[in-house]
């Protein structure tokens, strides 16, 4: 059982994180493609390999949750292509589909609890806003900040995965816990290799950036309409860790200066406070 379970969560996504990430490696040119499309679709995969291929059309919740990742990347991709070098639409087409993903997986809960309707869309906001942000600021920076947002990811992911676990949401803990080790898989990846290849790697672009948050926000927006008992503060600390690449962006030039290992650790550690936060909340929440 543990082993199913250590297979589903952990090894599962975490190769499949390795794979995209050689996949970036050998075509950095398909970076944008990668993180528009092929991302979402592992994200998806990991998570019918958790609980199984949706129904259709679907009806509950969990069963929207990989179609709407699916469709909301999609479309977006397909906006991003038509919207190049239009920053302020290409941003609000972003807002229109997250808003559409909460309000579709909220269905149920927008009259009888409007309450986390509205904290699914104040988490959003979050990571929108903070995405948008690390989106134009680490473009500014050097190779090691460029892996600022997918540590945050990573951390964001890791720290929700526990929120969802103390609120005793045990699907969603599962779920956020393998999308964190499919973004782990890729940052080792890039990690190992940033130290010999200073060419742009990881270099997400504009467009890139706000995909990646697209990709994850649904996954937010589970946790917050359904936990049973969601530490709000927990949850809201979690969504913090995106603004984590904006700090990092003005420590950029101290940050390159070190050696490659300690850059890489401090950005690690300034992605953990808010996790860090976030876990702690929760289980002093969970305590009670």
């Amino acid at each position: 059982m543990l082993g199913l379970i250590l297979l589903k969560t952990v090894f599962f996504p975490l190769g499949t994180g390795l794979a995209l990430g050689l996949l970036l490696l050998k075509k950095p040119q398909a970076q944008t493609v990668s993180i528009c499309l092929v991302l979402p679709a592992l994200i998806v995969a990991t998570y019918c390999f958790l609980e199984g291929f949706p129904s259709f059309p679907p009806v509950a919740a969990k069963e929207k949750l990989p179609l709407l990742i699916i469709a909301g990347s999609a479309i977006f991709a397909i906006a991003a292509s038509r919207l190049s070098g239009h920053r302020t639409w290409l941003f609000l087409c972003l807002c229109t589909i997250a808003l559409l993903d909460i309000l579709f997986l909220g269905q149920r809960v927008l009259f009888t609890n409007p309450s986390r309707v509205g904290l699914a869309i104040a988490v959003s906001v979050i990571v929108l806003l903070s995405s948008a942000a690390a989106a134009r600021k680490i473009a500014q920076a050097g190779m090691v900040a460029h892996l600022a947002y997918p540590t945050a990811a990573f951390a964001a992911m890791i720290s929700s995965a526990l929120v969802a676990a103390f609120s005793a949401f045990v699907g969603m803990a599962q779920a956020n816990g393998a999308v964190a080790a499919l973004i782990g898989g890729v940052n080792i990846v890039f990690v190992l290799a940033g130290k010999r290849r200073e060419d742009g790697l990881y270099d997400l672009g504009y467009a890139s950036t706000l995909a990646f948050a697209l990709a994850l926000i649904p996954h937010f927006a589970m946790t917050a309409l359904f936990a049973p008992k969601v530490p709000v503060a927990g949850l809201l600390l979690s969504a913090a860790c995106f603004v984590t690449p904006v700090l990092a962006s003005y420590f950029a030039k101290p940050v390159l200066r070190l050696p490659h290992a300690l850059a890489i650790i401090a950005l690690g550690l300034l992605a953990l406070v808010p996790a860090a936060g976030a876990a702690a909340v929760s289980s002093f929440s969970y305590s009670q």
